[in-house]
């Protein structure tokens, strides 16, 4: 689901028509296909009566900052005891603030920016906002139940585990840090 969303958005404005959507439709499939698998099992196999709540994968504070500023930073990892120590130094805070710093500073529209460029940067806002938002839904009002609700589903478990969603909102800070960093270094 992450693989297909990210092709998806990543090609659909220059992809609507033409010669661009024949090159992305075999993508689409491919990465479809890769998919097969999981979505086969998930179908085969329901969750239903999983044990396991949404609480137990939420994405969790690793810093003083909370959990919203660690998301950000692609930090936030449910599992709390893989979380390297590094993660609760100052360091550890000052490179999130380089990182969401850098990525501002890329966000940033410069008074020469291409509309290929601004289009991008929609397609990757929303396929960041998209994935912020399941990686924060558990600590959202009424958001924990709904994702109870849906993991129960075939195949809806995959929303529990917030973090992994955390991929999406890294493609679009790891475009607009460069960006940041290049326009900084003019």
């Amino acid at each position: 689901l992450l693989c297909l969303g990210a092709a998806i958005a990543g090609g659909w404005g220059r992809a609507r028509s033409g010669p661009a959507a024949r090159r992305l439709a075999p993508v689409v499939a491919g990465v479809g296909l890769l998919q097969a698998p999981w979505v086969t099992a998930g179908l085969l196999h329901p969750a239903w009566g999983a044990t396991e709540p949404t609480a137990a994968f939420a994405t969790r504070a690793e810093t003083a900052l909370g959990v919203v500023v660690d998301v950000l930073g692609l930090g936030g990892i449910w599992a709390g005891d893989l979380v390297p120590t590094s993660r609760t130094t100052p360091l550890a805070l000052a490179t999130t603030a380089l990182l969401l710093g850098l990525a501002a500073a890329g966000l940033a529209r410069s008074p020469g920016g291409s509309p290929v460029e601004r289009g991008d940067d929609v397609r990757l806002a929303v396929l960041a906002g998209a994935g912020y938002l399941i990686a924060l839904l558990p600590h959202l009002p009424g958001g924990g139940t709904a994702l109870d609700q849906v993991g129960a589903l075939p195949g809806g478990g995959l929303l529990r585990d917030g973090h992994r969603w955390l991929a999406w909102p890294a493609v679009a800070l790891a475009v607009w840090g460069a960006r940041g960093a290049a326009r900084l270094g003019r």
